[in-house]
């Protein structure tokens, strides 16, 4: 049975038994399932349940937790790929992981699933923001295994900026073609959308003719628009457009097309 569109894009918390179907070989499953390891539960917590798995090769330790992901004594970095260089990230469970989520998943009695249904799906969405962060370069991994901010990361700190945002406003600086102030009011207001600051597109043409320095009241009579929403839209964008010129700058230390761009539209 395939899992549920919106368990898949995380719209609807996933279940456990999806989360397996998502992130585990399903011939490993099922190799798994007729092993029958030795599982004893030490943890049981509002947000970790943890245990040992004794194995032909040794016991280990396993856990879900929401604050720190998923975790095994076995090395494998659950959820994270070690294939950064090459932006592969995988995401996939250990043998050891996947042993103790079929036990859980199996345990029939429903006090205890209930602790299993909240506290599984929430451990592996930090991971999901993780290799999101990774991916996106926002954050970095040391030599010694921790965990460093980039400076792109740090500047969208420093922003209060939300990360989608940040990324989405790199992306397009590098990628979207924007020759006059007017593209760059057009890429702003595309990052509202996304914030979900604006639902359509019905205040963006009054922007762009208020730019142009055309009557407020004629802007308003024309478009049949409210004079708070507009004002409204037109702070958020102005917040973007800041972040857009001070990003900008930052990508233009190592990118000097940017840098050209933007002192054109300054132009």
């Amino acid at each position: 049975q395939q899992i549920p569109i919106d368990q898949l894009l995380m719209i609807k918390e996933i279940t456990p038994i999806n989360i397996l179907k998502l992130h585990s070989d399903p011939k490993k499953v099922e190799s798994l399932s007729n092993n029958h390891h030795q599982i004893k539960i030490t943890k049981l917590t509002k947000s970790n349940i943890s245990g040992y798995i004794k194995t032909d090769f040794g016991v280990f330790f396993t856990e879900f937790d929401i604050d720190v992901g998923i975790r095994c004594s076995c090395g494998f970095e659950n959820g994270i790929s070690n294939n950064y260089a090459d932006d592969q990230f995988s995401f996939e469970f250990c043998d050891h992981i996947t042993s103790l989520l079929l036990h859980l998943i199996s345990i029939p009695d429903q006090n205890f699933q209930k602790y299993i249904q909240d506290i599984v799906p929430k451990s592996v969405k930090n991971q999901y923001v993780l290799n999101y962060l990774f991916e996106k370069g926002l954050i970095l991994k040391r030599d010694n295994g921790t965990i460093k901010c980039s400076q792109f990361g740090k500047l969208i700190i420093r922003l209060y900026l939300y990360p989608v945002s940040g990324v989405l406003i790199r992306y397009k600086l590098e990628n979207a073609s924007i020759e006059t102030y007017q593209d760059i009011v057009k890429e702003a207001y595309e990052v509202l959308k996304a914030e979900l600051r604006v639902r359509n597109y019905k205040m963006l043409q009054p922007l762009l003719e208020w730019c142009d320095e055309e009557s407020i009241d004629d802007i308003l009579e024309r478009h049949k628009i409210m004079a708070g929403d507009l004002y409204t839209t037109k702070d958020n964008l102005e917040r973007i457009i800041t972040f857009i010129g001070i990003i900008a700058v930052h990508l233009s230390e190592s990118d000097p097309d940017i840098a050209e761009v933007m002192a054109k539209v300054a132009g």
